[in-house]
């Protein structure tokens, strides 16, 4: 407890293993026909969340830049801990559930802008530069010069690692899928994750950044499902370790002698929160009941609030006493998520009579039908697709019943997707290649693996879904 350094390297490399873990979670696929609606949803209600708070901030006795850069880490909702409540409950697939997981998408690829913003409002609010600013003001050269080859060096950076990770990462990951223990793939994933984290920061923005976008290039590979199920319990461990190393961080002496701010900033964050991102799904097509329940349910901040409070404060953007109270208002809003989605389901029955936005032609009740796997009629997973697998999938086809195959040979996996067939690469017995493949809305399981471990396991996660 008393070894700070040691806590400081622990808790950045969890932010970092974090901000992996929730890029790799990023699936596009959620918005469906409803892409330009959602994404405006999520865009509105956040940048009104900025910029109902920014004139309000310096009241408090904040800077323009700290207000600023508060109002958007406070306006950011928490991916991890909203998607646990919501899916506890059951209510992933309903209207409300699916609206929350488009915003909480928009809002996590916000971050990108907010972290590329830093090192401007850094500049702004007149101290500590990034690298990159170090070594040109050494050369003496103009500030307009200067602001410019700072914002060509770092988009050009996180362009050139964008790039290069979309070409290099699928043949790499393929190469590394051939060792079907599944440890090389894991390692390099990670090892792809810190390297980037790196390149960003030598580019002048934060390896949580870099981190982050390693995860959402990996999610677009085929080889998302497996390495999500790999990651997921070393993500769990350091989100604990994340927020118990910022849970420390907070002064409860500190906290305790402005404990009307905690009460009030929580109280404002909440109501703005939730009344604008509420207002912005009614404005665009969703019902009053279902606006209401996801303003309340995302009403929060989150954990990337966490992390550009950390970033803020690492560069001397708001004084110490600010961050210790903006950290205690997000760790109280994240303690009191599970109350706010069971006051949404509550509330939201009462505002049913006013009805859609008469602007409206066409609503978003139809995500309540979109299930993440749609099926009709009889459907079968098959585990493993060697000559068992395939003897099973052509009694399939002749009996017209859907199938979908789960095989952890990148080759087969490859040859079978070409084919036309539904192919999930992956271990079977790893439950988010198991959901990916659609068993929650299966008739039967037909494991054709030569391993009797690996039957046992994938048995046994069956069996939980």
């Amino acid at each position: 407890v008393d070894a700070d350094e040691n806590l400081l390297a622990i808790s950045d490399l969890a932010i970092v293993l974090l901000m992996f873990g929730i890029g790799m979670h990023l699936n596009l696929s959620v918005f469906g026909q409803n892409l330009a609606r959602l994404a405006a949803t999520g865009v509105v209600s956040w940048l009104v969340s900025v910029f109902v708070g920014w004139p309000v901030a310096p009241l408090f006795g904040l800077s323009a830049p700290a207000a600023l850069m508060l109002c958007m880490a406070l306006s950011m909702s928490s991916t991890a801990v909203v998607l646990r409540v919501i899916t506890a409950r059951g209510e992933l697939r309903h209207t409300s559930g699916r609206l929350a997981l488009s915003i909480l998408v928009i809002q996590d690829l916000m971050v990108i802008l907010v972290m590329a913003a830093l090192p401007g409002i850094s500049e702004w609010a007149g101290v500590k530069a990034g690298p990159i600013m170090e070594r040109l003001d050494d050369i003496g050269m103009p500030r307009w010069a200067e602001m410019l080859s700072v914002a060509a060096l770092s988009v050009g950076g996180i362009c050139a690692l964008i790039v290069a990770g979309r070409l290099a990462l699928p043949g790499l990951l393929r190469e590394a899928a051939r060792e079907t223990s599944g440890e090389v793939m894991m390692v390099i994933s990670i090892a792809v994750a810190i390297a980037a984290g790196i390149l960003t920061q030598a580019v002048g923005f934060s390896m949580e950044l870099g981190a982050f976008l390693a995860g959402f290039l990996l999610a677009s590979t085929p080889f998302r499902h497996q390495l999500s199920g790999q990651i997921a319990p070393l993500r769990d461990l350091f989100m604990a370790v994340f927020f118990t190393t910022l849970g420390m961080r907070v002064d409860p002496h500190a906290t305790a002698d402005w404990w009307w701010i905690v009460l009030i900033g929580g109280v404002a964050m909440t109501a703005v929160k939730a009344a604008t991102i509420g207002a912005a799904c009614w404005a665009l097509g969703a019902t009053p009941t279902v606006a209401v329940r996801v303003g309340l349910a995302l009403a929060q901040a989150g954990e990337f609030s966490l992390v550009l409070i950390g970033l803020a404060d690492d560069r001397g953007i708001p004084t110490p006493t600010v961050s210790n109270n903006a950290i205690a208002i997000v760790v109280i809003s994240l303690m009191l998520t599970p109350a706010m989605v069971d006051l949404g389901r509550r509330w939201s029955d009462r505002w049913s009579r006013v009805g859609c936005a008469p602007w409206i032609s066409h609503g978003m009740s139809d995500l309540s039908q979109q299930p993440i796997v749609p099926r009709r009629g009889r459907f079968v997973i098959i585990g493993g697709f060697g000559q068992v697998g395939q003897a099973v999938a052509r009694t399939l086809d002749q009996l017209q019943i859907s199938y979908s195959i789960i095989q952890i040979r990148p080759e087969t996996a490859r040859q079978q997707s070409v084919l036309g067939n539904e192919v999930v690469f992956g271990d079977v017995a790893n439950p988010e290649v198991l959901e990916s493949a659609g068993i929650e809305f299966a008739d039967a399981l037909v494991l054709t693996m030569p391993d009797e471990p690996s039957v046992l396991r994938a048995c046994a996660e069956a069996r939980r879904k």
